[in-house]
C-alpha cells in the first residue's frame, strides 16, 4: 500500500514454479497491482523479452534486474525486466511508472 498510495483489501497468489505471481486489488475488487515471474530457457531471452514485450514505444530500463522497460499505458504503467533467467512483469493500475519500478526492484532483490 506504502509503494502504490491506495488501499488494498486483498490479494491472490498464482502458483508458479519456482516463484509464485500474486494481483493486488483495492477494496472497490477493482486490480491495483499484478505480479508476474517466470523463467526463461535462457538469460539472453530473458533479457530480450523484457526488452521487447512492451513495444518500440517502451523505455528503457537499467537500474532492475539487469535490464528491461518501462511503459505508460491507457489502464496503468507495464514493467518488464530480466534479472538472469528470470523474466519479471509489473503492471500498475496508475499512470506513473515509479510503482511499477519499486515494485519489480523489490522482486529482482529476491529472485536468484
Amino acid at each position: 500500500m506504502n509503494t502504490v498510495g491506495q488501499h488494498l483489501s486483498r490479494s491472490t497468489v498464482t502458483t508458479t514454479t519456482p516463484y509464485p505471481g500474486c494481483t493486488f486489488y483495492r477494496p472497490d475488487d477493482a486490480m491495483a497491482i499484478e505480479v508476474q515471474v517466470s523463467i526463461q530457457p535462457t538469460a539472453l531471452l530473458a533479457q530480450r523479452r523484457a526488452v521487447t514485450m512492451l513495444g518500440t514505444a517502451a523505455n528503457p530500463v537499467t537500474d532492475v534486474g539487469d535490464h528491461g522497460t518501462v511503459a505508460i499505458v491507457a489502464d496503468g504503467a507495464r514493467l518488464a525486466a530480466s534479472k538472469g533467467r528470470v523474466l519479471i512483469f509489473v503492471w500498475v493500475n496508475q499512470q506513473v511508472s515509479l510503482q511499477a519500478h519499486d515494485i519489480a526492484a523489490a522482486v529482482a532483490a529476491k529472485v536468484h
